[in-house]
């Protein structure tokens, strides 16, 4: 074959490597990393290594004090560019209108950039493992944070401010815009370490743009890189974010009253509570009801899938507090279950009560939002005593809503309407069985108001 087109394999090796000059090769400049991750990742941390190690210019977006901030911070990131191969733009960018503001007022004064995601991918099937994580990275370096001052705020404050991002937080698709603006991605294990995703970050990069690099770094270098990243680092400025400014300005207005503006945090109030389910299994049902269904039958679902808008977590609600004065009864036993429960020497802020089991009969939706309608089924090993029951008119689980306007909520909207009025025709609502007595082990807990 190689005979017949006249060309020896060297040649062929030596096209290959022209065609990749094309393609990154030749890149020795104007290289801008984009981390898309939500606070408590280690993004800053890896920034900070990347610059021990190769000298490159690192622009933290909380350090930018002067309006209109969005079109300062991607200023400095040319400006970086004039005297550094490399820029790295530190900030959150969870959001896709975030990363086209950058992709956009970049290119503007340096159209020959190009922009490489650093991906810290948020599997909804791993978001208690990611929780964990990010939140014991947030919850140990206290005050050492320039937005989230751990040793200032109250816990719950802060898993609240937390839970806030991951809920907002768009995926890398370079499918779609603005995320085609990669040139590449480089996906990130939240839960790992930073020092192995700084080896990841290094490893990709050199493969991609080798021309970026001189001398590769060693394993202790790596090492050495990460603990200084640690140790080191102080932050230059520090804002303050805060879930609510209600509870900031009430406190702001006793200091003027006369008081030290100091006061003591409230705890948190009850919010609802839930038999929340394994996300995985949820997830695999669905892939399984839909993998086979015709396309008009599939077409919300797939909605939901394309746009990031199927739920992180799936939970059935027992009872939310705005339910309390109508069933007063079941509110103060579920209250005095959590306080039990939260008493506890080392409970969570938001304790196991107890278990059950959570039969899934049928997917109920339209083309706005999904639902599992759903059963309680007593657990045999619960030995909480209580007799777990939702006081929803139909016990639901949101699948997801295709709108951020559209709120979980309306799923009992939604199926008083499926009670009401059936499914087809002209009644907009679809449904489908789940086939096989599908019936997953929930875990009952308490949750709180989120500041």
């Amino acid at each position: 074959f190689l005979a017949e087109r006249g060309l020896k394999g060297s040649d062929i090796i030596r096209q290959e490597l022209e065609k990749g000059d094309q393609h990154g090769m030749g890149i020795d400049r104007n290289v801008v990393l984009v981390p898309v991750a939500t606070i408590g990742c280690g993004k800053t941390t890896v920034a900070l290594a990347l610059c021990k190690l190769f000298g490159w210019g690192h622009i933290q977006n909380d350090n930018i004090t002067q309006k209109p901030k969005t079109q300062r911070f991607a200023q400095a990131i040319c400006d970086g560019l004039v005297d550094y191969p490399v820029m790295i733009a530190d900030r959150n960018n969870h959001q896709r209108r975030e990363r086209k503001q950058i992709f956009d007022d970049v290119s503007k004064t340096v159209p020959q950039a190009h922009f490489v995601a650093l991906h810290y991918v948020h599997d909804r099937a791993n978001y208690d493992q990611i929780k964990q994580a990010t939140r014991e990275r947030v919850l140990s370096r206290g005050d050492n944070h320039q937005t989230i001052q751990a040793g200032s705020k109250g816990q719950h404050e802060i898993i609240g401010i937390m839970d806030g991002f991951m809920q907002r937080f768009e995926p890398v698709n370079v499918e779609r815009e603005p995320d085609n603006s990669f040139e590449h991605v480089i996906d990130l294990d939240v839960s790992a370490s930073s020092r192995e995703n700084l080896e990841t970050v290094v490893s990709q990069l050199n493969a991609e743009f080798p021309k970026l690099f001189g001398t590769m770094p060693s394993g202790e270098d790596l090492d050495k890189a990460i603990e200084a990243a640690l140790n080191d680092y102080k932050p230059d400025i520090k804002h303050e974010i805060s879930g609510s400014n209600k509870y900031k300005n009430k406190a702001l207005q006793r200091g003027a009253n006369g008081t030290s503006g100091q006061s003591t945090q409230k705890p948190p109030k009850l919010e609802y509570f839930s038999a929340t389910l394994d996300p995985k299994r949820v997830m695999s049902i669905l892939d399984a009801v839909f993998r086979d269904a015709d396309i008009d039958t599939a077409k919300t679902y797939r909605v939901l899938q394309t746009q990031n808008r199927v739920q992180s977590e799936f939970h059935v609600t027992l009872m939310h507090r705005a339910s309390a004065s109508q069933h007063k009864d079941y509110w103060e036993q579920l209250t005095e279950a959590h306080t039990m429960a939260a008493s506890k020497p080392n409970a969570a802020p938001e304790p196991v009560l107890g278990s059950c089991k959570v039969l899934l009969e049928r997917l109920v939706w339209d083309g706005r939002l999904m639902c599992f309608v759903v059963r309680l089924v007593p657990d045999e090993k619960d030995q909480s005593g209580m007799q777990w029951r939702s006081v929803n008119e139909t016990a639901h689980i949101t699948v997801g809503t295709v709108s951020p306007d559209i709120k979980p909520k309306e799923s009992n909207d939604l199926l008083k309407r499926w009670l009401q009025s059936g499914s087809g025709g002209s009644t907009g609502i679809s449904e489908i069985t789940v086939k096989g007595h599908v019936e997953l082990p929930a875990t009952v807990k308490s949750v709180l108001q989120k500041y």
